[in-house]
């Protein structure tokens, strides 16, 4: 992703090509739903099914220039027959994982 890790750390090659559920968050997400990236670590999100396994925290990244605030991220591993490249979802205001 080349974005910098700030907690846990990037998806292994076994998560990207096999079935387990893992997400990485952006920091500012990270601090909203459990205080700090490091606390963020472990947890399970979801925004459908299944539950996914929170491995790392990356920096924030701003989309629309840096005076603008960044959206709260989440990557996901591709899913079989995706386009090669990680999914993201943003997250809109009030809307909760």
């Amino acid at each position: 992703m080349e974005t910098p890790v700030i907690a846990g750390r990037e998806f292994t090659w076994t998560e990207v090509h096999g079935p387990r559920p893992v997400a990485i968050l952006s920091e500012s997400l990270a601090r909203e739903m459990f205080g700090s990236p490091q606390a963020a670590i472990g947890k399970r999100i979801r925004e459908f099914t299944p539950w996914h396994e929170v491995v790392g925290v990356v920096a924030d990244v701003h989309e629309n220039g840096i005076d603008q605030p960044s959206p709260a991220m989440v990557y996901w591993p591709p899913k079989p027959g995706d386009i090669p490249g990680l999914r993201r979802s943003i997250l809109r205001a009030g809307r909760r994982l």
